[in-house]
């Protein structure tokens, strides 16, 4: 299935439904990479164009066709619902350096899913989830990785973060800490299979919960110092409490 074409999308869809009467999960996993200095983007930014038009509209796209099927059409063959996973790394929720435009597309993603799962009504059965795993050891880098030409001012410079994170990728001795795409499978299945509740965000994986975990303290601090200067500086509502400390 191509997620840049519609027609691809739906001929997919059409697909399952004749063979199976219904669908009850779709995994949004299409995307690439493009990794490299933002400021070394062309202007009309033709590369990253094409990243969203992967990485965010096709999911939105094939999104949209889910949907109308789990409401519409499912109900026919037995319950109504399903579940909309979207695989989008724990780069859709922090940043890194030489991942801007990779990072904006799954933190865009990551905030259609979160507006689209409010949206549908409950009676619908309809959920939404982003599972957010570490790097994982599949061909994704020879594959599924571009990389833009390089900005001048930022190659060689010890000081810019892009040159180690390029370096880390290009090390295959740190490839053995990468998840299998078992694990990652396992994970969706159980995310998917959850009885109580079916969470908007899932890190899978060590690397992922550790980073995205002190990424969470790291801006409650800051929201707490903040509330400490706007609150000394007589700006902010005298209700304001800080009622937990980080």
């Amino acid at each position: 299935m191509d997620v840049t074409s519609f027609v691809s999308i739906k001929a997919a869809f059409d697909e399952a439904l004749k063979c199976f009467g219904r669908v009850d999960v779709v995994v949004n996993n299409a995307g690439y990479t493009l990794i490299g200095d933002a400021e070394s983007s062309p202007p009309g930014n033709t590369e990253v164009r094409a990243l969203f038009d992967t990485n965010f509209w096709g999911a939105v796209d094939v999104t949209k066709c889910a949907l109308s099927i789990f409401r519409d059409i499912n109900p026919a063959s037995g319950q109504q619902g399903g579940v909309i996973v979207n695989v989008t790394c724990m780069g859709g929720f922090l940043g890194s350096p030489g991942s801007a435009f990779y990072n904006a597309s799954k933190f865009a993603l990551e905030g259609f899913a979160e507006s689209v799962a409010k949206e549908v009504a409950p009676e619908w059965n309809i959920h939404v989830v982003n599972v957010e795993p570490g790097a994982v050891r599949t061909n994704h880098t020879p594959t599924a990785l571009e990389r833009m030409q390089r900005h001048l001012a930022y190659v060689g410079n010890p000081n810019c973060a892009t040159n180690r994170m390029l370096g880390s990728i290009d090390d295959v001795r740190a490839h053995g800490a990468l998840l299998k795409p078992e694990e990652v499978a396992e994970g969706i299945y159980m995310v998917v299979e959850s009885v109580d509740k079916i969470l908007i965000r899932v890190p899978l994986g060590r690397v992922a919960w550790d980073a995205i975990l002190e990424e969470a303290r790291r801006t409650g601090l800051d929201w707490v110092l903040f509330a400490k200067i706007m609150r000394f500086r007589g700006r902010c509502c005298e209700k304001l409490q800080i009622t937990k400390s980080y």
